[in-house]
């Protein structure tokens, strides 16, 4: 059984963490992902949500809050986000990681069509080629997949 969280003392120390950083935008972009790699799941999330708000015009600040919520079990939250910038900018990394969520939900077409995204626009994206041939094999398709 897990541990209940205590919300108010990962929501004080992500305050303290961004009010000691707020001047550097690259150290406030760590905070997620560090907390992130400590397992401190619910704090990363509010950490990430926190980074987005204040970097709203930073890309990689919005893409960590997408890539967190996928990785700790949210693929139908971060799909909006990645989206949104996709309209605004076209961006391998991003078409991965779109492909990744719709892998995780199981939506082996659209997976697909993201994935190939990514490649048109970056031939070594590695995770999308990864991810392109996990679907193609699941199909059958081998010969199709060694390619990737």
């Amino acid at each position: 059984m897990r541990k209940p969280v205590d919300k108010k003392l990962f929501t004080n120390t992500v305050k303290k963490l961004v009010e000691k950083y707020k001047e550097s935008k690259t150290a406030l972009n760590n905070i997620p992902v560090t907390l992130f790699m400590q397992g401190q799941t619910e704090a990363s999330i509010y950490a990430a949500i926190i980074c987005a708000q204040i970097n709203d015009n930073i890309r990689l600040s919005q893409s960590n809050l997408a890539f967190i919520l996928h990785q700790t079990g949210y693929p139908q939250y971060a799909l909006p986000l990645l989206e949104y910038h996709l309209d605004k900018n076209p961006d391998a990394v991003i078409y991965n990681n779109a492909g990744q969520c719709y892998f995780t939900l199981g939506d082996t077409a659209n997976a697909i069509k993201y994935f190939a995204a990514a490649i048109r626009l970056n031939d070594h994206i590695a995770e999308a080629h990864c991810g392109t041939a996990l679907i193609l094999i699941a199909q059958k398709k081998e010969a199709e997949a060694t390619q990737h």
